[in-house]
């Protein structure tokens, strides 16, 4: 597996992995992504069509790839105390149609965010972290991690094919 890390505000960075995940299991992954419609209803910085924000509670068809971000997470070096573990806190989907976008925002008080690009044309529109002058334009099967702290933003999709992505929010949990 390949991590390219962006150091874009030493010492943060962005990782960018690609996950490998059998396109059958994507196919499966954007067929639920479609079926549940825009449950947000524009009513969040993502204008596109959105699901719910736990999207493991509505289908367990998410659940091989939930176990995949987490057997990915050490890796990344996210955690550095034995006293805490990360704990996915949400996730959901993201179906962007022509000139859909996002407003910039931040996802704080989580640790860190990420994004999982199920279908993204070629080339993307780009994920852009507005307040370190940064973008990344991402490809299928690309899960971009970063620091929750960060402003991100999506500009109008200028495509006829659809972007799809599935985001969502670390924390770090006491192990108590």
């Amino acid at each position: 597996m390949v991590i390219n890390h962006y150091f874009v505000n030493n010492p943060t960075v962005i990782s960018v992995i690609n996950l490998g995940i059998p396109l059958s299991y994507k196919e499966e992954l954007i067929k639920t992504a479609y079926s549940f419609g825009d449950v947000q209803n524009n009513g969040t910085n993502v204008q596109a069509i959105m699901s719910d924000w736990k999207v493991w509670t509505v289908t367990d068809v998410f659940n091989k790839f939930l176990d995949r971000i987490y057997k990915v997470l050490p890796q990344l070096d996210l955690n550095r105390s034995p006293k805490y573990k990360l704990t996915i806190l949400d996730c959901w989907t993201a179906i962007y149609k022509k000139n859909h976008y996002t407003k910039p925002h931040d996802h704080r008080p989580n640790s860190h965010s990420f994004v999982y690009y199920l279908q993204s044309p070629n080339p993307s529109t780009p994920l852009v972290f507005d307040n370190c002058n940064h973008e990344i334009l991402p490809q299928e099967d690309n899960l971009i991690v970063f620091p929750a702290h960060l402003t991100h933003s999506v500009p109008k999709h200028q495509h006829d094919q659809d972007r799809i992505s599935i985001a969502g929010n670390i924390v770090l949990e006491s192990l108590k």
